[in-house]
């Protein structure tokens, strides 16, 4: 049965860094290596799409991808710019009000009548989460913990219920969003000596022999749509965590990229969908209701489960699923 996803797109971004004084070699930069699949305007590998389609069902990657967790979910809500919200004290008394119970709220400095609708006038939080309001879009984003970090079972229920909180407190300032969004974030920390996030991307997904002393990282994007209503974006991506210890009071911008000691690194998935997509086919807004939340929620761990870690641990990339799981 044919793929019926539409308008995929299979990228991976390359960095060289190549050592001082070193003579140039054969092919040092993507372009020159695969001429015809460059793209100059953006300056990524356009991968052919029998690399994923063609992939052996049976193939192991080289260095295999150490336990995914998931380590937090953004939801966003999002107006039309000519309908912001007022960002009055009323206002903020009611959303502050709507969690009273398990956040406290913060203000953020006052702002000028000029500022512009994006800017952030509230900010709630709670033990494991964090809520923003702007006159144009309100934002959750979850961290996860303990069980929750293993399971998306017990994740994809937490997100929906908190979203359908986020939906009730701003209906409460008559906001009626036509954008939603989340984005769900994994990590699998690879901090051995002969562990390298890079690597195992290049011999993944790329199929090609892995240079350390030229390769600096390596990035997988896909752009998927689906249901005739959202675009979904998987990427894979290495990073970091650094520890950074100041002696005292620090002046904005003196900690340079070469300070504080690395902690953690390893690879990063990260799956963004939202109902853009939808909007564009049909030029008009659709108010978002509860129940349309929860079906987005739904298929977006839905396709983490069945698409997004097999293709990250694998490289195997099978949109026939990705169909299958949004249908």
């Amino acid at each position: 049965m044919p793929c019926q996803c539409r308008g995929t797109r299979l990228a991976v971004r390359v960095g060289a860094m190549p050592c001082a004084g070193a003579a140039p070699r054969p092919h040092s930069r993507p372009q020159d290596a695969w001429p015809a699949l460059w793209s100059r305007d953006t300056s990524t590998i356009a991968l052919p799409r029998y690399v994923a389609d063609q992939a052996a069902p049976d193939r192991q990657p080289r260095m295999p991808l150490p336990s995914l967790k998931f380590t937090t979910a953004t939801v966003a809500l999002n107006v039309p710019v000519d309908e912001p919200t007022a960002r009055t004290p009323e206002v903020r008394d009611r959303l502050a009000q709507a969690f009273a119970t398990d956040t406290q709220a913060r203000l953020e400095p006052e702002l000028p009548d000029e500022a512009p609708p994006g800017v952030a006038f509230m900010l709630l939080s709670g033990r494991s989460s964090q809520m923003e309001f702007s006159q144009i879009q309100a934002t959750l984003e979850l961290e996860f913990y303990d069980a929750y970090r293993t399971k998306s079972e017990l994740c994809r229920p937490l997100v929906a219920d908190k979203a359908r909180a986020l939906l009730e407190a701003w209906a409460r300032i008559e906001a009626r969003p036509v954008w939603e969004g989340i984005v769900i974030k994994l990590r699998a920390p690879m901090n051995e000596p002969d562990e390298s996030p890079a690597r195992h991307l290049f011999e993944t997904h790329l199929r090609a022999d892995y240079d350390g002393d030229a390769i600096h990282e390596a990035k997988v994007e896909v752009a998927l749509r689906l249901q005739d209503r959202y675009f979904v974006t998987l990427a894979i991506s290495p990073y970091e965590n650094r520890r950074v210890q100041l002696a005292g009071p620090s002046p904005a911008g003196t900690i340079r990229p070469w300070d504080g000691e690395v902690v953690e690194r390893g690879v990063e998935v990260t799956l963004d969908i939202n109902n853009r997509y939808g909007g564009i086919l049909e030029k008009k807004f659709s108010r978002i209701t509860k129940e349309d939340f929860v079906a987005m929620n739904d298929l977006a761990w839905q396709l983490v489960d069945d698409v997004a870690i097999p293709f990250a641990r694998e490289g195997t990339l099978n949109l026939n699923t990705a169909h299958e799981t949004a249908v």
